[in-house]
C-alpha cells in the first residue's frame, strides 16, 4: 500500500504548518523527511497517522481517500526519540524506578526487571548507565520501564496507565492488553503532551475512555447508565462514572456494584480533600 498526499495544508489557527505538501511514498518504500526544526517533517507524519487533521488537500492509502480519519481507522505507528531516561542511574535503577514507585517487593521488582530486561535484550546492559548505551539500546530501556506490568504473560493490567496514556489507547488504538499496544501508547502518549495542554489531554480523556457496557466517552456512558445527558448528572451519578474508567470490567456499576460503590468513595474523598465538594455534599452521597 503506498502514501499519497495531494495538496496538503494543515493548519494551527493562522500558522501554516504544511502548506500544499504534495507527495508520493511507493509501497514498501524507506522514505525520509529532512528539513531544520519547524519545517513540518512531525506535523506531516502526525497528519498521515490521523492526529493532525488537514485544513485542505487529500491523503490516499493506496487508491483510498482516508483524509479526516481517525488514527484507530489508519493502523499507523509512530516510534520516537527522544527516551527520557534517567542518566545518573544505570539501566537496572531506570527500569526499577517506577516499581520502586509502587513500592514493589524488592526481590520481585529486581525479577521484574531481569525479565522485561530479558525480553527487550538489554539484559547484559543492566549496570550500565545511558549516556554508555546506543540509541537503539536506550529506546530499549525506555519501552522496558514502560511495559513492566504483566510482562511475563504479555499482557497488561487495567489501570496501568496516566491518563495521557488511556487517551492515547483511546484515541489511537484498541483495548488489547498486550505489550505490543502498550509499546506503541507509550510513544503516542508521550507526543500528545508534547502537543497538547493538560485540559485538552483532560478533555480528550473524558470524551474518548472506555466506562465499560460498551460506552466510549461520558455522553454515551450518562445516556446508557442513566437514561440523561451528562449535564443533568447529579453529584451522586457523576462520580459513579468518574471512577469507572480507571479499570472499566472492575468498577463498571452492572458489574460490580459494590466495588463501584467502594471506588465511588474514593472520588468523593478526593473531590472534599481538593475542595470541589463540601462535607454536606459528600455525606449526602455516602448516607444514601
Amino acid at each position: 500500500m503506498g502514501i499519497r498526499l495531494e495538496n496538503l495544508v494543515v493548519k494551527f489557527g493562522d500558522f501554516n504548518a504544511i502548506n500544499n505538501v504534495t507527495l508520493q511514498i511507493p509501497k514498501g518504500k524507506l522514505v525520509s523527511l529532512l528539513g531544520p526544526s519547524g519545517s513540518g517533517k512531525s506535523t506531516t507524519l502526525f497528519t498521515i497517522s490521523g492526529i493532525h487533521k488537514p485544513f485542505s488537500g487529500k491523503i490516499f492509502f493506496g487508491d483510498k481517500d482516508v483524509t479526516g480519519l481517525e488514527p484507530e481507522e489508519l493502523g499507523i505507528g509512530l516510534v520516537f526519540q527522544n527516551y527520557a531516561l534517567y542518566p545518573h542511574m544505570t539501566v537496572r535503577e531506570n527500569i526499577m524506578f517506577p516499581l520502586k514507585n509502587l513500592k514493589w517487593n524488592k526481590e520481585e521488582a529486581e525479577k521484574r526487571v531481569i525479565e522485561v530486561a530479558e525480553i527487550v535484550k538489554i539484559a547484559n546492559q543492566l549496570d550500565k548507565k545511558p549516556a554508555q548505551l546506543s540509541g537503539g539500546q536506550q529506546q530499549r530501556v525506555a519501552i522496558a520501564r514502560a511495559i513492566y506490568i504483566n510482562i511475563r504473560h504479555m499482557e497488561l493490567q487495567e489501570g496501568g496507565s496516566t491518563i495521557t496514556q488511556q487517551v492515547a489507547k483511546n484515541v489511537c488504538f484498541d483495548q488489547n492488553k498486550n505489550a505490543i499496544r502498550k509499546i506503541a501508547e507509550f510513544f503516542a502518549a508521550y507526543d500528545f503532551e508534547k502537543s497538547y495542554s493538560k485540559k485538552e489531554i483532560f478533555e480528550l480523556y473524558v470524551n474518548t475512555a472506555y466506562f465499560g457496557n460498551g460506552y466510549y466517552g461520558i455522553k454515551q456512558a450518562s445516556e446508557g447508565y442513566y437514561n440523561k445527558e451528562p449535564k443533568k448528572l447529579n453529584l451522586s451519578e457523576a462520580s459513579m462514572l468518574a471512577g469507572v474508567p480507571n479499570a472499566p470490567s472492575v468498577y463498571a456499576p452492572t458489574k460490580n456494584p459494590d466495588l463501584a460503590e467502594q471506588r465511588q468513595a474514593q472520588v468523593l474523598k478526593r473531590m472534599l480533600e481538593y475542595g470541589y465538594i463540601s462535607q454536606e455534599d459528600f455525606d449526602s452521597v455516602i448516607d444514601n
